[in-house]
């Protein structure tokens, strides 16, 4: 029986979220299927990219929100 696997399918892969069944399945899918596969790179480039993108606002992020937020208090009262 062939099985066809979602965009859905192949992040719980990559997020480890699968039975080893189903992951074996996926795996020989992604070797026949060649949009699985593009699907499968990209997706992992986007989780590489996720993993080391900013986790906390910049400093000046932060000053800038404050001086926004004096500025309104002062301006309203």
């Amino acid at each position: 029986m062939i099985t066809t696997f979602t965009q859905n399918d192949v992040l719980r892969y990559i997020y480890d979220e699968l039975s080893n069944e189903k992951r074996r399945e996926i795996e020989i899918s992604l070797v026949t299927d060649n949009d699985l596969m593009e699907f499968y790179i990209e997706a992992l480039e986007t989780v590489g990219f996720l993993k080391t993108a900013f986790k906390e606002p910049s400093a000046k992020s932060i000053e800038n929100i404050i001086n926004y937020s004096r500025t309104s208090i002062s301006s309203s009262l």
